[in-house]
């Protein structure tokens, strides 16, 4: 697992943005570091929306319960971000560097498909 993930710097990084703005998507590649930032996340009492690890249908009712604003944070897998409406995002937190830059962007612009306003890369 990432070391910034183990030591809590990511999880409190994504705490201040959703104290910023409201809300939060989580993108990274290994579902063990994605896994351990939401337990982390739900020990500081923020709501999640888990859409990776699961099947298609699971990831339509998370993106759902994120949408309606019953969840703080959505947490997606790079895999999981074709076809998804998550405009209700401003921040977008890249837990892991992609081998290539072009997946991140690519990441981004299916998730929202519109330009965002604050974007962090750890």
């Amino acid at each position: 697992m990432d070391a910034k993930v183990a030591n809590g710097a990511v999880a409190d990084v994504v705490e201040e943005t959703v104290e910023a703005t409201g809300c939060c998507l989580v993108f990274g590649h290994h579902v063990s570091a994605l896994a351990a930032l939401m337990d982390q996340l739900v020990a500081k009492r923020l709501t999640v929306a888990k859409a990776f690890d699961m099947t298609p249908a699971k990831r339509v009712e998370a993106e759902k319960l994120f949408q309606s604003g019953e969840a703080d944070v959505s947490f997606r897998g790079l895999e999981a971000a074709v076809s998804i409406d998550l405009s209700r995002a401003d921040a977008c937190v890249h837990i892991e560097q992609a081998y290539m830059t072009g997946v991140m962007s690519q990441t981004e612009a299916r998730a929202q498909g519109a330009i965002r306003r604050l974007l962090a890369t750890i």
